[in-house]
């Protein structure tokens, strides 16, 4: 029987949180059984990505641009809380927590339901 794609949560949108789902939802564009993402984000950065998706630029030391990640919002599944995930009926295979120390508690607590 076939597996189905695991279901990856990235929480945060900061530059970790991005870095790590524009590298797996572009690496899940090629392949669909790879995973399926969804990154939870709020306020405007929610919005921004829900209306434009993602674009990552990664850039050597000297300035050169060495990789660039366009992630349309349809590959990336941006949402505002993992409740609304499980809302949907979904769960999470994994979940990886992109944010700031001081918010790793609460983010984790929001990432059990």
């Amino acid at each position: 029987e076939a597996m189905s794609a695991p279901h990856i949560v990235v929480v945060g949108a900061g530059g970790v949180g991005c870095w790590l789902a524009a590298l797996l939802a572009s690496a899940s564009q090629t392949n669909s059984q790879l995973a399926r993402i969804s990154f939870v984000a709020r306020g405007s950065a929610l919005k921004r990505l829900q209306e434009n998706g993602l674009r990552f630029v990664v850039k050597d030391p000297s300035g050169k641009v060495s990789q660039t990640h366009n992630v349309a919002p349809s590959q990336m599944n941006p949402v505002p809380s993992c409740a609304a995930i499980a809302e949907s009926g979904d769960r999470a295979d994994y979940v990886i927590l992109g944010v700031k120390t001081w918010q790793v508690g609460d983010a984790a607590k929001d990432a059990m339901l």
